[in-house]
């Protein structure tokens, strides 16, 4: 731990490891009690590093959307107080999956759709 942040930081939602989380997500942490500031960020590559770019903010969560389906990432959030920033969890890295993309009732390629939409026609005539 550093000098001037009391008490580590946390990473509390989504959990690492979590499976099927919407497309948009609220990021949330515990507050480190010497913060005056966090910033996070999340990625789809697994380096331990931030390819993309930190997001201020004052808050202790953060709506996240337009995130991709299916999709792995990984996010970390930091603690700023005018001193080099300490990231959450020991600097480790969590990780979510999205929901995979949701199929409209509609498919084509599905023969009993196919048949039922057929039928529904053919009984509309």
């Amino acid at each position: 731990m550093r000098p001037g942040l009391a008490g580590g930081i946390q990473q509390a939602f989504p959990h690492n490891g979590a499976t099927g989380v919407p497309l948009s997500v609220t990021l949330s942490w515990a507050e480190s009690s010497a913060a005056t500031s966090y910033e996070y960020c999340i990625d789809t590559v697994n380096n331990n590093s931030c390819d993309t770019s930190w997001t201020p903010t004052t808050a202790l969560d953060a709506v996240v959307s337009g995130l991709a389906s299916n999709t792995l990432y990984y996010w970390q959030v930091r603690a700023r107080n005018g001193s080099a920033p300490i990231e959450a969890n020991a600097s480790a890295w969590w990780s979510f999956t999205t929901q995979p993309s949701q199929q409209p009732w509609w498919d084509p390629s599905w023969p009993l759709r196919r048949s039922v939409a057929i039928a529904m026609r053919a009984a509309a005539c």
